[in-house]
């Protein structure tokens, strides 16, 4: 069981390994196995994937750790997979920042209501 008010670090081991999760997850609940995703492709009309979903990750800024007692990186994590849906995951404390996920007709709609800036994260953090 995980105690969600533990201040305890998690390891860059562990967060890749959630980031794994989540991209086969994201594969399994659109009815792809992880194997047959891929990486931002949008699906042919007979609704299959081609290739492994992807993971990239791009710097997102520079965040003040109290453990540490001093600025650390940011990053945010993009997982994709070919049926258009994308999630971006920052490492600051492990936010889900977006969800872009595809209707029937192809419309993509943002269904998290995440920040666009990591000052604004850091100005709304609930620890300070």
């Amino acid at each position: 069981m995980i105690n969600l008010r533990s201040r305890t670090r998690i390891s860059w081991a562990a967060r890749i390994g959630v980031a794994a999760v989540l991209t086969a997850g994201l594969g399994a609940s659109l009815g792809v196995s992880s194997a047959s995703a891929a990486s931002g492709a949008a699906a042919g009309k007979g609704g299959h994937c081609h290739g492994s979903p992807s993971v990239s990750r791009q710097f997102f800024g520079k965040a003040f750790d109290l453990y540490a007692n001093k600025d650390l990186p940011v990053f945010r994590y993009t997982l994709s997979n070919c049926r258009g849906m994308q999630v971006n995951i920052i490492t600051y404390g492990g936010t889900i920042q977006s969800i872009n996920v595809p209707d029937r007709r192809g419309h993509e709609a943002d269904v998290v209501l995440g920040f666009k800036t990591l000052a604004e994260y850091v100005a709304k953090d609930s620890r300070r």
